[in-house]
């Protein structure tokens, strides 16, 4: 028996993979091999993007796979888990059949238990934009969503039934995110694939996320900047302007996400009553009104002046490789922004 994890992105997969690869040699004792494939995130992302079917793209998938089902050895269960196997979130999705069809081919063990958690199309967008900036993006949501506009992006129905067309309507196990994450994601996957020790795990180090105003000003500057920039910019916002525990924000307004959530309904109506219980009312949670967006920038400036100063930074040197002129541009920087107390503190990450 294999299990599938395919994601969806943004549902706590890189909680269950950490989990996994720290558990590796524990696991074991419950009967469980987790396939730690030597994956970058290059080769992920061919089979997320793949359009068509792609034979040589399945012989390479599964000579990973066979590598690490032979480095785990023989157990009754094996896992095997990657969000980039439920195919393109950045078109809704729209390939998951390519996919589901290239996994089957290259995964030789006979019996495959495909696992999906899902989350409300609402919530699933707004923090793939959020993930979007983190990699360098510069849309705003409005024009973000605009990516989606296809009537079959993000219709968990279509893309559940392509899983079960290729692996069997049997074989494909659909939880709720937002269900699974209050009665503990981890206690829940574990008792999934039967494992006592993973759900012990002691849990590993926070991702560092955006703060609205970080995320902003890196929209701003994304634009800007080279590849080398962004990454440090994005490390710099990540600890002066981390995302707190508890804080949150939209980007929708009431109104457009009730919108948004109206192109869905069907589709979570059918995943609810299929995969769920209570008739299906409990699959997806009901909307509740959101909090309002925060609009200040650190200090009180504005998003645009904020992303300016830190334009400025690079252009007097920032962006290059730290060097025997690095102090000199450092401080050059720190007096430029000295007036606004977290830029300044930017600043010194960046030229750390």
């Amino acid at each position: 028996m294999l299990y599938l994890h395919i994601g969806t992105h943004k549902t706590g997969t890189s909680t269950i993979q950490q989990s996994l690869r720290d558990s590796y040699e524990v696991l074991k004792s419950d009967g469980v091999g987790y396939l730690n494939l030597s994956y970058n995130i290059i080769k992920a992302r061919e089979v997320m993007r793949a359009a068509e079917f792609d034979s040589n793209l399945v012989d390479k998938l599964s000579k990973e796979i066979s590598q690490a089902h032979a480095k785990v050895g023989d157990l009754p269960k094996l896992v095997l888990s990657n969000e980039a196997f439920s195919g393109e979130p950045y078109n809704g999705y729209l390939n998951s059949k390519v996919v589901a069809e290239i996994l089957r081919a290259a995964i030789k063990v006979e019996e495959v238990k495909v696992v999906v958690y899902l989350r409300t199309q609402d919530q699933f967008v707004e923090s793939l934009y959020t993930q979007s900036i983190h990699e360098g993006g510069s849309k705003n949501f409005t024009d973000f969503l605009g990516n989606f506009s296809d009537h079959e992006a993000f219709d968990y129905h279509r893309l559940v039934s392509d899983f079960q067309e290729v692996f069997g309507v049997d074989q494909v196990i659909v939880r709720s995110y937002c269900d699974e994450s209050n009665k503990g994601l981890l206690k829940g996957f574990s008792n999934l694939i039967g494992s006592e020790h993973l759900a012990k795990w002691a849990g590993g180090d926070r991702n560092l996320a955006y703060s609205r105003n970080a995320l902003e000003i890196a929209r701003i500057c994304n634009l800007d900047l080279d590849q080398y920039s962004k990454q440090k910019l994005r490390s710099a916002l990540q600890i002066v302007l981390a995302k707190k525990r508890g804080e949150s924000f939209s980007y929708f307004d009431d109104r457009s996400r009730v919108e948004f959530l109206g192109r869905f309904r069907d589709s979570n109506s059918k995943i609810g009553v299929e995969h769920g219980t209570q008739g299906g009312k409990d699959f997806f949670p009901n909307f509740v009104a959101s909090p309002e967006l925060e609009t200040e920038s650190p200090d009180s400036i504005s998003y645009d002046d904020a992303a300016s100063l830190i334009l400025k930074l690079f252009e007097i040197g920032a962006g290059k490789k730290p060097n025997r002129l690095k102090t000199t541009f450092m401080n050059s920087a720190i007096r430029l922004v000295k007036r606004v107390g977290p830029l300044e503190r930017v600043a010194r990450k960046i030229y750390k």
